[in-house]
């Protein structure tokens, strides 16, 4: 979750302030259209117990669930 919260904070700063990049709406991204996109594709669930993967992807999810 900390890395969710730094990768996504980094992105939103460096968006809002340098690159300016717009969503399908012409609007500046959020910081859910950001966070979505690095759960998508930037952090990935490795472990032996394939319940732990679970339980961080519902942690992940309820992040987002409660950004929006």
């Amino acid at each position: 979750m900390g890395l969710l919260k730094e990768i996504s904070s980094t992105r939103y700063y460096l968006n809002a302030h340098f690159l300016k990049q717009k969503n399908k709406f012409n609007n500046l991204l959020t910081e859910y259209d950001i966070k979505k996109k690095t759960l998508e594709n930037c952090i990935y669930g490795v472990d032996i117990d394939s319940g732990a993967v679970e339980i961080a992807r519902l942690r992940f999810w309820l992040s987002l669930v409660v950004e929006a």
